[in-house]
C-alpha cells in the first residue's frame, strides 16, 4: 500500500549568480570564438568538444533538481539526474530531525551532493540524526512546513 504524502518540495538550481556566470562563459566564449575568429588548434569538427563542455555543464545544472518528500513511512530525497536512485530514510532509523540555518561553504564545501547534506540553494534545512549517529542536512525552502510537519510527527 502507498504511503500517504504529508510534505513535498522541488528545488532547482535557479541562483542569479550561478546563471551570471555561466552567462559569462558563454560571452567570453562567443567573443573569442565567433568575433575573434581565434580557433586555436581547432582543425577539425571534433575538435571543438572542449567548448560543448560548458554547454553540457549549463544543461546539467538547469536540469538538475532535488525533490524532497516527506511520508508517512519516511523521507525520500531524489536528486537527479545525478542520484540513480531515491535514498529513502524510514522513521524508525531516525533518532531526531531538527530545522537549522547552516553556511553551505563553510560547513558542507559548496551545494549539491556532499558529504552529509543534499542541498540546492539557501542556508535552510533540516538536520537528521540517525540512531547509530549519523547525520544528515536536506537543504528546504520552507522550513516553517517543516517544523509543523515534524510537530505532529513528534521528532
Amino acid at each position: 500500500m502507498e504511503s500517504k504524502i504529508v510534505f513535498y518540495e522541488k528545488q532547482q538550481f535557479r541562483q542569479w549568480w550561478l546563471w551570471l556566470l555561466f552567462l559569462s562563459l558563454f560571452a567570453f566564449l562567443f567573443y573569442k570564438f565567433i568575433i575573434q575568429k581565434d580557433y586555436g588548434t581547432i582543425k577539425n569538427w571534433y575538435d571543438c568538444f572542449p567548448l560543448l563542455l560548458p554547454v553540457i555543464i549549463c544543461l546539467l545544472f538547469w536540469f538538475m533538481k532535488m525533490e524532497t518528500t516527506i511520508k508517512e513511512d519516511g523521507i525520500y530525497i531524489n536528486f537527479s539526474p545525478l542520484l540513480w536512485k531515491i535514498k529513502f530514510y524510514p522513521w524508525q532509523n531516525i533518532e531526531n530531525i531538527e530545522v537549522v540555518h547552516y553556511n553551505a561553504l563553510l560547513e558542507y564545501g559548496g551545494w549539491g551532493i556532499r558529504l552529509g547534506a543534499y542541498n540546492v540553494s539557501g542556508n535552510k534545512g533540516f538536520k537528521i540524526t540517525f540512531k547509530n549517529g549519523d547525520k544528515l542536512l536536506i537543504g528546504t525552502q520552507k522550513p516553517e512546513e517543516i517544523e509543523e510537519i515534524l510537530k505532529k510527527i513528534k521528532l
